[in-house]
């Protein structure tokens, strides 16, 4: 099992595909979406979050995006747009595709969607709960 697979399973989550999936939902249906550690915005209070924009051409038609556009709408409508996290560490961060090297579950993390274009995938989330 992969770091990332792994993490999921820590809140019961299994991928519908383990390469590329970026999220996916609990048993009970609760949100949980894999966030580069290098893209969280600390300056910003609360924490904030969003994809890279500028790599938007190269991230947005691939079917982990359409998954986690699909899973956002789910947290948006049936959560109060609430998702657990995966925070994922890259090899290196200036490669595409982006390799994972570490994955680990953050399970006091809570973020909140703020912001979702769900035509591109682009968000922004901010945290609402941390330990």
């Amino acid at each position: 099992m992969s770091g990332k697979v792994a993490a999921f399973a820590h809140y019961g989550v299994t991928l519908k595909n383990d390469q590329w999936s970026w999220s996916g939902l609990t048993p009970d249906g609760e949100v949980v979406l894999a966030l580069w550690q290098d893209e969280f915005c600390y300056k910003d209070k609360p924490v904030s979050y969003s994809p890279n924009s500028d790599l938007l051409h190269l991230w947005k038609d691939r079917p982990g995006n359409r998954e986690r556009i699909s899973n956002l709408i789910h947290a948006r409508e049936h959560r109060g747009g609430r998702f657990r996290v995966v925070v994922l560490k890259a090899v290196d961060t200036k490669v595409d595709p982006r390799k994972v090297g570490e994955a680990f579950p953050r399970p006091n993390m809570i973020m909140q969607l703020s912001e979702l274009n769900e035509e591109t995938g682009e968000f922004r989330a901010h945290l609402v709960e941390a330990a």
